[in-house]
């Protein structure tokens, strides 16, 4: 009887950590959505356009044009520009949707580092700054 009372509880304090990290990450996004579509940096978001355009058109990178950035960010930006339509917007997006997803790896990775709570202040924190 005793070994299942600690099983139960054991299994919510587990639940309502994972549901208050959940709510962190919320939190997080519903404040970088609303920073998404302001600013913009001349260099790189014409630069990352006019990539992802000419690979969505066929175009290899380093053969065709000259690509100063490595890996396939120029075919990540024309998947991006092919669901979410071409605007500057679409990168930004994409860019949201990672940033939120390495901070949950982030947290993922420290959960067996640091007690919960104090991952989800990091986390928070790093988001913030």
């Amino acid at each position: 009887m005793r070994v299942a009372r600690v099983v139960i509880e054991s299994t919510t304090h587990v639940r309502m950590l994972w549901l208050g990290g959940l709510a962190v990450l919320l939190v997080i996004a519903a404040l970088y959505v609303t920073y998404v579509p302001l600013g913009w940096i001349p260099p790189d978001d014409g630069l990352m356009g006019q990539m992802a355009e000419r690979a969505a058109q066929g175009e290899r990178a380093h053969v065709d044009f000259e690509d100063p950035y490595s890996g396939w960010l120029n075919h990540w930006h024309a998947t991006g520009f092919k669901a979410l339509g071409v605007s500057m917007l679409s990168l930004r997006v994409q860019l949201a949707a990672c940033y939120l997803f390495a901070l949950a790896v982030l947290a993922w990775q420290l959960r067996g580092v640091l007690p919960t709570p104090l991952i989800m202040g990091f986390v928070l924190a790093g988001a913030v700054v």
